[in-house]
């Protein structure tokens, strides 16, 4: 126990340590074409890809250029980009170009003078990653609050600041919750308690570990910590009723005896939850997109600290707490659920019509949803999202696409230029050729200016779209941008915001495959180990399968869009923690098929595994709307609300749909079983059970 308390502070201690990585690109594999271009351009080039872009309220050209220094001598700002750099301002603005010179300053011709020029100015800067979080606080100091900020440096400064607090305020709410519900499913008041300081440790220990990876992504820190607490709950919750029904069945045994008997009958059954759990997140260690194998490990590495906290720290925490579990143990505070399960049964047929009708279109539906790849919008009610709004209302969408070609033909750089300026959403291009032409000998130009446009081996060219950051618009004229760039050089590199969540779709739309084949396979095999049969897993996974499609088909028929990570993340801890309360139920459904015929059998298994299965979902359901009511984070937000609308979906699957399932496809189970000594059947009610361990715990539960 010491060791165990120790390391939880130690744990704690570290975790402060840890790095959050904001940057989704980050994440991409080495092979992607984004990851290979940006580093190219960071070996090449001291500026980076713009990141920012600061619109400058009310001012004159000279007060603009002003702001722009200073902006350009902060620390973290390699590259400043605004009118100068594209027409030479000491010029009338009315003899250059209209669309170039209000894309960059809109003339306030109400506030303007002969003498004095007033407007609103667009200035581009590049900050890099590393900068962004100091450098920011001083570009909002500089620029005031009269002026607007807005791109992907603000969205990395905004999303750094939302990540030490995300944890925590999904945590005040769903803790909570969890005690309400456990308080009103147990005996003890103090019993809860023993739950959270068992699983509790365990988490912390988890994000101390953290400590010696370089980082953890933002997902992994907003939700591995209610993740791990709401599905390794579980755990505790078998082991502590195993423990109640052992001191009720044998009164003068001790709580030694007690435990080590706990331990011998349900140790195995936590084992398969765990496992289930387990390989389930070890399926997303398998992604391209590495942001799926960070939360992936980071839950794997929780399941273990969880399990071996359950086996070895709350044993001894329990007999430790012996005597005030018995002097706090209070009346049942809602009654049990044994007589669902007739309610259930007579109700199975309506249920299996309704899943027959919508499992088509629901994986029709799952199949055709829309999705996004970033990590959202700006919370609402924030700066950051005022400013945007009022960027793009004056200034309009406006996202960096930067390309890298091979140096040394400035004439067809200026043919490349003008075939880029000619694309649908291109609304500006700026590079070598366009700015200082390709009559005037290289010698002859600021190095200032060659450092922006060349460096020892590819010329940089900068174009700006008028298009939204992702999106089949933005999409498609990133495939345009990079067709028609191909046509004149063979080798060309482009990097940018919507070219970067371009590369993330298809990365994990090649990782779906793989992640969903993998998990299944994996909790297939889990479960065909822990019954012998071959039948079983299939019906089990297509139940929880179907609870998957119903779930994610939702935001196709409301029109709505969700996030391809988040639908990746859930659907696989979905189909894990499911996994569980099919074990669970199944168990149950086994012991009693040895003793009765199906529709008995599905009856009595429900009236003893009902109640622990109830109280595993509504913590985990709570734990995904918590994240959906507390976090700022789109992305965030939409894994919680799938999160917890995928449990209670699962719950009526499990419960309501698979014992009639069970039923039906008696014979066939029966068949692809080793020797199942069903009721009815030659060796009936002989031998073991499969995966029967553990079973007289929650029995014992149902019955008090």
């Amino acid at each position: 126990m010491i060791i165990f308390a120790v390391l939880a502070l130690v744990g704690a201690f570290l975790s402060r340590g840890v790095v959050v990585n904001n940057n989704l690109v980050d994440y991409l594999p080495a092979s992607s074409p984004s990851t290979i271009s940006l580093n190219t351009m960071n070996a090449e080039f001291t500026t980076g890809v713009p990141n920012l872009r600061i619109q400058l309220n009310d001012v004159t050209i000279p007060e603009a250029l002003d702001y722009k220094a200073k902006l350009k001598a902060l620390p973290g700002v390699s590259d400043v980009t605004w009118l100068d750099d594209n027409v030479d301002i000491k010029e009338p603005l009315a003899t250059d170009d209209a669309k170039t010179v209000s894309d960059y300053y809109k003339v306030d011709q109400a506030a303007s003078t002969k003498a004095r020029t007033v407007g609103n100015a667009m200035i581009s800067l590049s900050l890099a990653d590393g900068d962004i979080v100091t450098t920011m606080p001083q570009v909002y100091d500089l620029i005031g609050p009269a002026n607007y900020a807005t791109g992907d440096a603000v969205n990395t400064y905004v999303m750094h600041g939302l990540a030490s607090s995300q944890v925590s305020l999904a945590m005040s709410i769903a803790v909570p919750i969890i005690i309400i519900i456990l308080v009103l499913t147990t005996m003890s008041w103090i019993e809860p308690l023993l739950y959270f300081a068992a699983i509790g440790v365990a988490i912390l220990i988890n994000m101390g570990s953290n400590i010696f990876f370089p980082d953890v992504s933002f997902v992994t820190s907003a939700v591995s910590p209610i993740l791990q607490l709401a599905i390794s709950l579980d755990y505790a919750i078998i082991l502590l009723h195993g423990y109640q029904h052992e001191r009720e069945r044998d009164p003068g045994g001790g709580a030694v005896l007690w435990m080590k008997r706990t331990l011998g009958s349900s140790l195995s059954i936590i084992f398969a939850c765990a496992a289930t759990v387990f390989f389930g997140f070890a399926a997303l260690c398998v992604m391209q997109f590495r942001i799926g194998a960070d939360l992936g490990l980071n839950l794997l590495k929780g399941t273990i600290f969880s399990f071996v906290s359950v086996a070895v720290f709350l044993p001894a925490l329990t007999v430790l707490c012996d005597k005030l579990l018995i002097k706090t143990r209070h009346r049942r505070l809602i009654p049990p659920f044994a007589k669902a399960g007739h309610y259930i049964i007579k109700g199975r047929w309506p249920v299996l019509v309704l899943v027959v009708i919508l499992v088509v279109p629901c994986f029709l539906g799952m199949g055709a949803t829309n999705f996004t790849y970033g990590s959202g919008g700006m919370p609402s009610g924030t700066r950051a999202a005022s400013d945007d709004a009022a960027i793009q209302a004056d200034f309009g969408q406006q996202n960096a696409v930067v390309l890298l070609v091979p140096k040394g033909d400035v004439a067809r750089e200026r043919q490349l230029g003008d075939a880029l300026k000619a694309l649908p959403d291109v609304t500006s291009v700026l590079s070598y050729a366009e700015t200082v032409g390709n009559t005037v000998p290289q010698q002859y130009v600021s190095p200032d200016i060659l450092k922006n446009f060349y460096s020892a081996h590819y010329a940089r060219i900068i174009l700006e779209t008028d298009t939204p950051s992702e999106g089949a618009v933005a999409f498609a004229t990133v495939e345009r941008i990079r067709a028609t760039a191909s046509q004149y050089y063979s080798t060309v590199y482009s990097t940018g915001q919507s070219v970067n969540l371009y590369d993330i779709a298809q990365v994990i739309h090649s990782d779906h495959f793989w992640v969903d084949l993998l998990s299944m396979l994996a909790i297939a095999l889990v479960i065909a180990a822990i019954f012998r049969s071959i039948g079983m897993p299939i019906l089990l996974v297509f139940s929880i399968e179907t609870a998957i499609a119903i779930n994610m088909a939702v935001p196709y028929f409301a029109g709505t869009s969700i996030s391809f990570i988040g639908y990746l993340i859930i659907s696989t801890v979905q189909l894990a923690s499911s996994a569980d309360y099919g074990l669970l139920y199944t168990q149950h459904y086994l012991r009693r098929r040895r003793e009765m015929p199906a529709r008995a059998a599905a009856e009595a298994a429900h009236a003893t595994a009902f109640q622990p299965i109830i109280v595993s979902a509504a913590i985990l359901a709570s734990a995904g709307f918590a994240l959906y009511f507390t976090s700022s984070i789109d992305m965030v937000k939409e894994m919680g609300l799938l999160l917890g609308r995928g449990t209670l979906i699962s719950l009526v699957m499990i419960t309501c749909f698979m014992p009639g399932l069970l039923e039906i496809l008696d014979r066939p189970i029966r068949w692809t079983s080793w020797r199942p000594r069903f009721f009815g059947t030659k060796g009936a009610g002989q031998g073991n059970i499969p995966g029967s361990s553990g079973l007289a715990l929650s029995e014992g539960l149902a019955k008090k």
